[in-house]
């Protein structure tokens, strides 16, 4: 539906903007998969639709294609367009106007991400220092009935304290 004259420029910028233009020659099953997921997005934008729902879209992207994802979906979806991205990545959540998380079905919180993070303060701690088994001090760490939630992350390991816990009750 995109009018015949305007389909050459309006390819032409997606192309540009998605950084696929060096591919044209390979089919889509042999893009990467953040090449996939640009190129479906940019078929998705083609009719600036009215609603769009992505399914955590950046999940087993490359950084600098979830970068590109999300500076499509800004630039193409300005007026009218509302989007729905589903993602379970706190830094994702930070670009949204609005946050909605769900577990299992149930609305747990609906808010601004700064309202998400203030909810969090202080309750987010990582460890530091030299850990030679991680994961055993991360299971031993979820045992304590103040600890909501925790994941090995780099070098260390990372603690979501539950709500009304402080680290000196730990």
């Amino acid at each position: 539906n995109v009018p015949s004259s305007e389909l050459k420029n309006t390819f032409d910028a997606f192309l540009k903007f998605t950084r696929l233009e060096p591919f044209q020659d390979r089919l889509a099953g042999k893009l990467s998969g953040g090449m996939k997921q640009k190129l479906g997005l940019a078929c998705s934008l083609l009719q600036q639709p009215k609603v769009l729902l992505l399914d955590e879209p950046s999940v087993g992207v490359d950084p600098l294609s979830r970068r590109d994802l999300w500076a499509m979906v800004k630039a193409f979806t300005g007026g009218g367009t509302t989007v729905v991205w589903s993602t379970s990545y706190l830094d994702e959540a930070q670009l949204c106007d609005e946050v909605l998380v769900l577990n299992e079905g149930h609305l747990l919180f609906t808010g601004t991400p700064d309202d998400l993070s203030n909810k969090l303060a202080g309750r987010i701690f990582q460890t530091t220092g030299s850990v030679t088994n991680k994961r055993r001090l991360l299971q031993s760490l979820l045992q304590n009935e103040g600890v909501m939630d925790g994941l090995i992350q780099g070098d260390g390991v990372r603690l979501v304290l539950k709500p009304n816990k402080t680290k000196k009750k730990l």
